[in-house]
């Protein structure tokens, strides 16, 4: 055979391997985008209070979402990142002393949390947010200002209604929770938002707790929390559609490059092959960190991770993965162990209601703190205690407290 043909067989062979294996790559795509899309539509969001209905809360909130933008931009006064400053001031621990004030933002900038749109949304079972997973599909973003502004006030109405209507107050708390487990079903963004919403939520349950003396009030609390056992926010959801966008770009990326240069318009499948297998350990990396439960694990491979997204200098890769995914694992596993915090916390209070005093240690409960990462300290001679823990880090903290009398 001549040279000319071993060149013509080389460059056979080299575009048959090439599109053979940017088909394989497009079909997995399409196969884990079907996947995820059956993931999200099976997901069964937990309702608090009220009768379930079978419908999907996405659609409620974005019309929710949309009229509260509206408002903003009618009235010209306050835009929805005032509004939002305003009623996280209102919404943040310990509860303000100014209850003028708390309700005056309240009844400025709340009324939406009392329409059926979101007594709709909030008794759904279902929450699909239907969110394009390429990259050149019609934008379809979802502002997290009204999300914010809904679970702002879901707080800040239970901290209207603790001194009065303690039950009310539980239901208001946690309908925040829910909202927030409605945003992790999102992108990342939208699980950052998430991740915040349920931390104020579950801090403002668990102040709450210590100050209820009725058992039914904190049996009911202890029902409706568990309710979202399994299903509070990280950045899962997110960091799944991240890598479905990626790898599509990445497709997309190599194709057009292909069509660059002498040698690669000669053999554009076999060039464009070459450029996506470059990323075959990123993309490896990215698939571990998307199917592991292991929380180690996920922390052990974010420095890798980094290290391609800065080797790569693709500006499509590092504008495509979460600059800040790592650091949002961890304060999830913080809103986790609030909630096994607030569990304790109903458990102690019972216990301070039969007993008079909380007790000297944990092994007394019927679920021992320590089983949940947390450690138990009494305060005040059983007049007060501290829960402390860390599920990421060796160094302890304050995860909730209830002050002793006096202080």
């Amino acid at each position: 055979m001549t040279g000319v043909g071993l060149v013509i067989v080389a460059w056979m062979v080299g575009e048959s391997v090439g599109g053979a294996y940017l088909r394989r790559y497009e079909e997995r795509w399409r196969t884990d985008v079907a996947r995820e899309r059956d993931r999200l539509a099976r997901y069964r969001r937990p309702v608090v209070f009220g009768t379930p209905s079978d419908q999907n809360a996405a659609a409620w909130y974005r019309l929710s979402f949309e009229k509260l933008q509206s408002e903003s931009s009618e009235t010209g006064v306050v835009q929805t990142t005032g509004v939002v400053q305003t009623l996280r001031k209102a919404a943040i621990l310990p509860v303000p002393d100014d209850n003028n004030r708390v309700a005056g933002a309240f009844e400025q900038h709340c009324s939406e949390i009392r329409t059926k749109r979101i007594q709709a949304a909030l008794g759904a079972t279902r929450t699909d947010w239907q969110l394009p997973m390429q990259v050149d599909a019609p934008d379809q973003i979802i502002s997290i200002g009204p999300a914010m502004i809904l679970g702002f006030c879901e707080v800040i109405d239970g901290h209207l209604k603790r001194a009065t209507n303690s039950r009310g107050a539980v239901d208001a708390y946690l309908s925040t929770v829910s909202i927030a487990t409605d945003m992790g079903q999102g992108y990342f963004e939208m699980n950052m938002v998430g991740v915040g919403l349920a931390r104020i939520g579950l801090d403002s349950l668990g102040a709450l707790v210590g100050s209820l003396e009725d058992r039914a009030t904190l049996s009911y609390a202890s029902d409706q929390l568990s309710r979202f056992e399994g299903r509070l926010t990280g950045a899962d959801v997110g960091f799944r559609l991240a890598r479905l966008w990626l790898e599509d770009a990445l497709l997309i990326d190599a194709r057009e490059a292909a069509q660059d240069g002498t040698l690669s318009r000669i053999a554009p499948r076999a060039a464009a092959a070459w450029r996506l297998s470059r990323r075959r350990v990123l993309l490896g990396e990215l698939e571990q960190v998307t199917f592991t439960d292991d929380f180690d694990a996920r922390m052990r491979l974010a420095e890798p991770i980094r290290q391609q997204v800065a080797l790569s200098h693709n500006e499509l890769i590092a504008g495509t993965i979460p600059s800040r995914w790592d650091a949002m694992e961890k304060d999830a596993q913080n809103v986790l162990l609030v909630f096994r915090a607030v569990e304790v916390a109903i458990k102690l209070q019972e216990w301070r209601i039969a007993h008079g005093h909380y007790p000297v240690d944990a092994i007394s409960l019927d679920v021992p703190a320590k089983m949940h990462g947390l450690m138990y300290e009494q305060l005040g001679a059983g007049s007060g205690y501290r829960l402390t823990g860390n599920l990421w880090s060796a160094n302890t903290r304050t995860v909730l407290e209830r002050q002793p009398r006096g202080q």
